[in-house]
């Protein structure tokens, strides 16, 4: 089992260049990569999230890049001219629309971002993409490893959860029987009571009873419980991503308390079904961050 959230950092010199990638990782849904690297790096993003989604199936992931050449290497500076243009374009509309000076200079201009970024030698970019893709590498070994030991604490987690599920369970299928038991010899009391002296139709009661016990009868819930609880513990058992199968089992735990809540005629089942949905409102927080 792994986690959705973790952190991973990869630093990687050759051949006077420096590559440092940090991996930010938090839950969701799917899989969503969202990338802030200088743009030399643009045309590895594809070949950048190919090498992610193979390692990761889940969860909303920011990569920060950051990119040096050590002193003596030619930078190869690049000047764009479009984006300088706009920062001066933009300059000229705050003067005019909120009547302070335009003291944009040259030295201020080259420190505005993209204005001025490093470039990169034909040449050398099958040597820049060994460079990324072997600090994203580490990156990830480091994320995963962080993810897989969040994992291993949400897993004790939950392992927990399903023993407290499956006692209650256990306690409410030993109470289960005493329901439709509680309410004949109530019924029959109150017959009693109210007819007194005067003979009634056993079979009416029975059948008053029997029609009672079909309404009430949670048979079906306490057994899918007890399967739920048994699928769950296997699923922890699989290497694959399991996050959405367990999301799926902690909804159908929801259904089948909600329905004893819903039937019971019981004072002491009805706590215990409340119980029952406390734990897995548990289980829902931390679900989420399951891969």
């Amino acid at each position: 089992m792994k986690s959705m959230t973790g952190y991973g950092k990869g630093v990687v010199e050759k051949n006077n260049k420096k590559c440092t990638i940090e991996l930010k990782s938090v839950n969701h849904r799917f899989l969503d990569l969202s990338f802030k690297m200088p743009k030399i790096f643009s045309a590895f993003e594809d070949t950048m999230r190919k090498e992610i989604s193979s390692k990761i199936a889940r969860g909303h992931i920011d990569i920060f890049i950051t990119y040096e050449a050590i002193e003596g290497e030619d930078k190869n500076l690049v000047f764009n001219k479009s984006v300088a243009s706009q920062y001066v374009d933009i300059a000229k509309k705050m003067e005019l629309e909120f009547g302070i000076a335009n003291d944009i200079t040259c030295v201020n201009l080259l420190k505005c971002p993209y204005v001025v970024e490093i470039g990169i030698n034909e040449e050398n970019e099958e040597e820049l993409k060994d460079l990324v893709l072997s600090s994203l590498n580490i990156a990830l070994d480091n994320l995963i490893k962080m993810r897989e030991v969040e994992g291993d604490n949400l897993k004790t987690s939950f392992n927990g959860f399903l023993n407290e599920i499956e006692e209650v369970t256990t306690l409410i299928e030993k109470q289960a029987p005493n329901v439709v038991s509680e309410y004949r010899d109530n019924l029959e009391k109150r017959i009693k009571e109210y007819l007194v002296d005067v003979e009634y139709d056993e079979a009416k009661l029975l059948n008053e009873v029997a029609v009672f016990s079909d309404r009430v009868c949670i048979d079906e819930e306490i057994t899918r419980l007890f399967a739920h609880i048994k699928h769950m513990r296997e699923i922890f058992t699989r290497t694959n991503p399991i996050g959405r199968d367990c999301d799926f089992l902690v909804q159908e735990f929801n259904r089948e308390s909600n329905t004893i809540a819903s039937k019971s005629n019981n004072i002491v089942i009805t706590d215990y079904a409340l119980k029952l949905k406390s734990i897995i409102e548990k289980m829902r927080e931390q679900v989420q961050n399951i891969e």
